[in-house]
């Protein structure tokens, strides 16, 4: 298995201003994890989501990530673009996380 994409987790903190008595989210620096990225099989699909759709994607990473993420983007490549968590596992020596594609869990 080839860890050869590079994958960005994003994580927003929110930011009070005491000033305009609102809140703003803020964007933290991203990390960047090395990862196998394929898309998920229309079987696997449809036995654990009940349906299909073309722009999940598994993200298979080498050392477990733990810290709370937003979004992830994948920079370049053939799956570029931002993805939502979709489902997250963590089998015994790798993690795997299923995401789809944002703005397309309605369809779009």
């Amino acid at each position: 298995m080839r860890y050869d994409t590079p994958v960005l987790f994003h994580a927003v903190t929110g930011v009070y201003d005491p000033q305009n008595g609102t809140w703003s989210d803020v964007d933290a620096e991203p990390a960047r994890r090395w990862a196998n990225v394929t898309p998920m099989s229309r079987e696997v699909q449809r036995a654990t989501f009940g349906d299909w759709l073309n722009t999940r994607l598994v993200i298979r990473l080498r050392q477990i990530y733990t810290d709370d993420f937003q979004h992830v983007t994948i920079p370049r490549g053939k799956y570029a673009g931002r993805y939502v968590l979709d489902l997250e596992r963590t089998p015994q020596d790798r993690h795997s996380i299923v995401v789809i594609r944002e703005g397309s869990q309605n369809g779009g």
